[in-house]
């Protein structure tokens, strides 16, 4: 074989210069890559968010979410269209088909909804967005104080929020909150109509005397001329002298007939912080943008205005009374997730490190073995860095993994060399002249490459797997293919030239006693298996049986099931599934619905004693609440919302982990407080907080929803928890809970009481089960009052309906009538309305007070004589309209252009896993009674799960066809590589057995460990059927061949398991939220690697001497006798013992 390091050794500084230079472009590169949580992937998923402000529910879905669902349906790559319209709102959430150009379909969306203009309301607001991982704000800003909440709102908006959005890598600064500053014409109502007015046509007037228009232009020389007719306002006062009218050639001023005041318009939403109102400015990154560094910035810039100082600091700047406090930030997250999978691979490191020392027993091997982890480890990040990659989970996740694997090759190659530097290894070589280090790394390049490209091969299918979480996976297979390939040619260069340069010339020490007698107990268990070969590969197939039993579980025969109560729990309980990883965040979302139809400023009343619970918990650090408004990109009622809360860091290192106790349950705290003669204030959380450790999140998560569920029942007030990175995964991939019933059928009002008849049903029957949280998503309905025009009066006065739409509008909503230029950068609206005791009455409104509102007919009507112009043409709605207070939906459901409904749940793993509650409902479902036309169909996670399976299973099974074509090129033969498949299926169920003893779910993630066994279990193979090739072509009989290369691989094999294992133990203690991420891989592969280390090294040669036999190649064979391995490291050659021949092949194989 080749051998790269003969090619090398001449050019040692060369070689030396070249490593220095890409491991400092790696370093570099690494400070350079933008950072994240997530890796930069394209969601199939486009939003639409439509908002047509007083539009009800029916005119929203016929004149808005139709024509759009329409439009974008025709849309090539499109699969699905769901919709959801609101009062006011409508969002749209479309799919596409796997591999589709999100560009090219963002594109086409814009270009089909424009095609459709025509149709849609004038004053529609279009929102598109393609779906990734910057739709969601990386940072929350929460604004306090100032003189009122329209100045706060117009700091953020006109100066904070421009200074922010200039900073690199943000896409968007979003202002939610506060008020919104107007220049409000409040109508005498009495004396507008006395002068036959209307507030519509008041609002009309105000706009046409309010003009800013060019005329024309005039070319003279030297100059050309614009024409510009300018007559707008600039102050109230200017607004208040606007002639509206003449009477009598007497002008009639807007003065006359109203009061001109700069108040703020209607809230639609509300913003709080620490109990108050409060502005919150969402911070985006854009796609490739480096989160950390937005972080950094935006603090600069808060500490450079003095914003992050208490109001009135003399230190603030201008204005020195509003305070700016950063909720949440997911640099922090990213900060302590990269710190964590950094600590994972250091550990890690030092963890293999301590394998070499131990097995090599020479510092100068171990150093120059070491020396490869951070080589490797700098120049993949220069690779990351050149192919686009950014620093998140997946990448650095791959590189942690990859820490025991990049020094398998670096340990073969030193093992070897120091082998042939021993006196018996030079003994071997028969008195050649050949360079030690070059005839070892010449023997084992082929191994070497061939078990690295196995490695890189089981991960190439991955190209093929579908779904989001799919593509999360395949970041970090391409970084550890990176890493693998970076250090294979480490190994085969650089770590021969060393060697040659410092291990040469000086005799290598023996193994130690602890390797001897590990020797020993292989050699023992080689004998056993090839007198019993047959019993051998028949024990490791039989393991797949067990496997089946792990993942299933054993059902209790003797257990019988009582009438109303869950199933008996099994005998002995399978695998739990998942979906992915359940990570600590440190910071969740806190969903909350109000009864449908209740006002906003009575939804924020009742929400602030969730704010209150909130602010006593210690370990919630700060928190904002959104009413009327969410995270992300959705069209909200007024009666809900979301609360994003942060937790207190999270104290994981070893000296708090030894001293510091996790706090108790509030409960628990309250009564200690209480016998102290304490009460639980700002003072004693800080006490608090510097005793004990924060609970977990999903802990805390609880102890909040079972504090709000004392306070509310849950038709007062339902809240729904979830961390903040789950949800926004789950709103990317379009399954925002994990069990969904989806209803299909033609009446819109028969769905939603099916959605409620199949919720009860789920309650019901999902006690214990798994279930929680089931929500029928079809409440009571919006109190509204429909008005009915009478159409004979009407036109028998000259009404039409369009009259009195456009009068009611702006007698209650208000009419835009102008826009005031206040300065060069603030346009201020002119609204034009009632006054607020007579559009919401003196006290609680009456829906009688619709009917005495006076509308004014037209001016085509004659007053009757002696009658004051005006009065006579004005009539009360009563009188042409009825007036009559209904329910109607609140929400309303659509998929590919059917009415649908959905039956939402989250799950208990306490209780049960997805896939065991996903069985469940279908059976449930399945008996419940539907009625002609309608049908249903399972949604949520459990269909994201069974995708990602059933991808993950193709690509396994697809790897293991490339691996199978790979080794039969390699070893030239068809047969050989099914020995090495020998050992799978005890590696896989060792592995399953690893993730049910630690009550691990099989996921995603541990799915990756499952297809990274196959390469690691061939890449151990690889080394130990070269060895017996080499062995057999040189002369040697079988059995002592497989005897000879058991023990001499048995060193490096057994170094790298150990390595690898050691390596990936800290990612299976899952520490902190980047290593929990990747921890089922870890606990996956290092159960499968421990039973390839101690079984499967025996099953290769059982099976090996079977497939010898079976070809007719040997019949009788010998057997070495076990012995000490002599200090030197080499098997002495022994006196040899016949053995009982295996039975001839059977009539009819051939050789």
């Amino acid at each position: 074989m080749f051998s790269l390091a003969s090619k090398a050794k001449p050019y040692l500084g060369a070689v030396v210069l070249t490593t220095l230079l890409l491991v400092g472009g790696g370093v570099y590169s690494a400070l350079r890559m933008p950072s994240g949580i997530y890796p930069e992937v394209t969601f199939p998923r486009i939003g639409v968010l439509a908002k047509a402000p007083g539009l009800d529910l029916t005119t929203m879905d016929l004149k808005v979410t139709r024509p759009l669902e329409e439009a974008v349906s025709s849309v090539i790559g499109v699969s699905e269209v769901r919709s959801k319209t609101i009062r006011g709102g409508s969002e749209l959430s479309i799919t596409c088909t796997p591999g589709a150009d999100m560009h090219r379909a963002e594109q086409l969306v814009w270009n089909h909804i424009g095609a459709k203009h025509a149709e849609l309301p004038a004053n529609l607001e279009l929102t598109v967005e393609p779906m990734t991982p910057s739709t969601f704000p990386v940072m929350s800003l929460a604004l306090t104080g100032g003189d009122n909440a329209a100045q706060l709102r117009d700091y953020a908006f006109y100066h904070l929020a421009p200074r922010i959005k200039a900073i690199p890598d943000v896409y968007l600064a979003e202002v939610t909150g506060g008020d919104v500053r107007e220049i409000e014409v409040i109508v005498r109502p009495e004396a507008l109509l006395a002068h036959g007015l209307s507030a519509a046509d008041l609002a009309d007037q105000i706009a046409q005397t309010s003009l800013l228009q060019p005329a024309g232009g005039i070319q003279s020389d030297p100059l050309a001329y614009q024409i510009i007719i300018d007559n707008q306002s600039h102050t109230v006062k200017q607004i208040e002298d606007l002639v509206v009218s003449t009477r009598k050639d007497q002008p009639l001023r807007v003065k006359d007939v109203a009061d001109v005041k700069v108040l703020h318009a209607d809230r639609v939403q509300s913003v709080g912080y620490a109990q108050q109102d409060a502005v919150v400015l969402s911070i985006f990154r854009r796609v490739g943008g480096n989160t950390i560094n937005i972080s950094n910035n935006v603090r600069a810039l808060l500490d450079k205005d003095g914003l992050t100082l208490a109001p009135g600091d003399p230190n603030k700047g201008r204005p020195n009374s509003i305070q700016a406090t950063i909720v949440y930030n997911q640099a922090s997250f990213v900060e302590t997730s990269v710190g964590n999978v950094r600590d994972a691979i250091i550990l890690g490191g030092l963890f293999s490190i301590f394998i070499l020392m131990v097995f090599l027993r020479s510092w100068r091997a171990t150093l120059i073995s070491a020396l490869a982890i951070p080589t490797t480890l700098a120049i993949t990040f220069l690779f990351l860095y050149w192919s686009g990659e950014t620093l998140n989970l997946m990448s650095l996740g791959g590189l942690a993994v990859a820490v025991g694997l990049v020094i398998d090759d670096t340990v073969v190659v030193v093992e070897n060399i120091a082998r042939h530097l021993t006196p018996t290894g030079a003994a071997n070589r028969n008195g050649t002249t050949e360079d030690p280090v070059d005839a070892a790394s010449k023997e084992i390049t082929g191994a070497v490459i061939g078990s690295t490209l196995t490695t890189v091969v089981v991960f190439v299918p991955l190209a093929f797997i579908v779904g989001v979480y799919g593509q999360f996976f395949a970041a970090l297979s391409w970084s550890l293919c990176i890493a693998v390939l970076v250090s294979m040619v480490v190994s085969l260069t650089i770590v021969p030239v060393f060697a040659a340069k410092f291990l040469a010339g000086s005799p290598m020490p023996g193994p130690g006693p602890i390797y001897r007698f590990l020797a020993h107990l292989y050699d023992l268990l080689l004998l056993l298996v090839l007198r019993f070969p047959w019993l051998t590969i028949a024990t490791s197939l039989a393991a797949a049986g067990i496997g089946v039993l792990l993942y299933t579980g054993i059902p209790n025969p003797f257990a019988t099931r009582a009438a109303g109560q869950p199933p008996p729990a099994p005998l002995v309980p399978g695998l739990e599934t998942g979906l992915m990883p359940v990570m600590d965040e440190g910071a969740f979302i806190m969903d909350y619905w109000a009864p449908s139809g209740m006002p906003l400023a009575d939804t924020v009343r009742r929400v602030r004693v969730v704010e209150g619970i909130l602010s006593k918990n210690p370990d919630i650090q700060a928190y904002v609440r959104r009413t009327g408004s969410e995270n992300g990109l959705y069209a909200t009622q007024s009666n809900r919302g979301d609360i994003e809360a942060v937790l207190r860091p999270a104290e994981e290192d070893p000296v708090s982990l030894l001293t510091k106790p996790v706090r108790p349950s509030m409960e628990d705290l309250e009564k200690e407080l209480e016998k102290q003669g304490k009460k639980l204030d700002a003072k004693e959380i800080e006490n608090i907080r510097r005793k004990y450790r924060r609970r977990a999140a999903l802990d805390i998560m609880a102890e909040v929803t079972d504090a709000v569920n004392d306070q509310f029942a849950e038709h007062q007030l339902k809240t729904e928890t979830v961390q903040v990175m789950q949800d926004e995964l789950s709103d990317l991939s379009g399954a925002n809970k994990p069990i969904e019933v989806k209803l299909f059928g033609p009446d819109q009002t028969q769905l939603r009481q099916l959605a409620r008849d199949v919720a009860a049903m789920l309650e019901t029957n999902s006690k214990g089960r798994g279930l929680e949280g089931v929500n029928s998503n079809a409440s009571g309905g919006n109190p509204d009052l429909m008005v009915r025009v009478d159409g004979e009066r009407a036109d028998r006065i000259g009404f039409k309906p369009e009259a009195v739409t456009r009068q009611l509008r702006a007698m209650i909503a208000g009419q835009i009538a102008a826009q005031v230029p206040e300065s060069s950068i603030r346009l201020t609206d002119v609204r034009v309305r009632y006054p607020d005791d007579i559009r919401f009455g003196p006290g609680r409104f009456d829906a009688g007070l619709l009917d005495r509102f006076w509308l004014m007919l037209p001016d085509t009507k004659a007053p009757p004589p002696g009658v004051p112009q005006g009065l006579a043409r004005a009539v009360p709605l009563g009188a042409l309209a009825n007036v009559t207070p209904t329910l109607t939906p609140d929400q309303q459901f659509r998929e590919n252009l059917q009415p649908a409904a959905f039956v939402t749940a989250d799950l208990n793993t306490q209780e049960a896993d997805l896939g065991a509650v996903a069985a469940d409902v279908n059976r449930w479902m399945g008996a419940f009674p539907m009625p002609a036309g309608y049908r249903w169909d399972l949604g949520g996670h459990i269909l994201q799960q069974k995708a990602a399976f059933d991808s993950l299973l193709l690509v396994m099974l697809t790897a293991v066809f490339l691996v199978y074509v790979m080794l039969a090129f390699q070893f030239r033969s068809a047969m050989l590589p099914l020995v090495i498949f020998l050992t799978q299926p005890l590696s896989i169920v060792s592995g399953l057995f690893a993730l049910w003893i630690t009550h691990t779910p099989l996921n995603v993630s541990s799915g990756m460990g499952a297809i990274l066994l196959i390469g690691l279990d061939m890449k151990n193979g690889i080394l130990l059927v070269e060895y017996i090739q080499k062995l057999r072509a040189e002369g040697m009989a079988l059995q002592p061949a497989l005897l000879l290369a058991g023990q001499t691989r048995f060193r490096p094999i057994l170094m790298t398991s150990l390595a690898a294992i050691l390596g990936l133990a800290p990612l299976a203690l899952g520490i902190g939220p980047g290593a929990q991420m990747q921890q089922p891989l870890a606990v996956m592969v290092i159960g499968g690697l421990t039973a390839n280390m101690l079984f499967t090294r025996a099953v290769i040669p059982a099976g090996y001497e079977v497939l010898e036999r079976l070809l007719g190649r040997q019949v009788e064979g010998v057997v070495v006798a076990p012995a000490a391995v002599p200090p030197n490291g080499t098997p002495a050659p022994l006196p040899v013992h016949p053995v009982k021949p295996i039975p001839a092949p059977p009539q009819g194989v051939k050789t």
